[in-house]
């Protein structure tokens, strides 16, 4: 997966517009490589962090980020440890998205 930081901005700002769960997941599968990996969900987090802000902390944007994290990656972070950390709530994700104090 070759990406450089410039070239990423149309697909967050294409992130950050969508309105439907449907819409999000289209822009998602088109923009990042089918196959799963960390590099791959290091890049998710980054695209959809900065599409969030880009779309002013927008709740649904952060949701739909959080609901396609668990679809698609959480199964494969599981069978691979899972994430080491002390806090199992799936508030963690959201938090991380948004940048929130929960």
């Amino acid at each position: 997966m070759q990406y450089k930081l410039g070239s990423l901005t149309p697909v967050v700002l294409d992130i950050a517009r969508q309105h439907t769960y449907s819409q999000f997941k289209s822009v998602v599968h088109a923009s990042l490589q089918s196959s799963i990996g960390w590099d791959q969900i290091a890049l998710y987090f980054h695209l959809t962090r900065t599409a969030v802000h880009v779309a002013k902390g927008s709740v649904s944007v952060a949701q739909m980020a959080y609901q396609y994290f668990r679809e698609t990656y959480s199964g494969w972070v599981e069978e691979r440890g899972g994430w080491v950390s002390n806090k199992s709530s799936p508030f963690i994700f959201l938090k991380f998205l948004i940048n929130i104090e929960i």
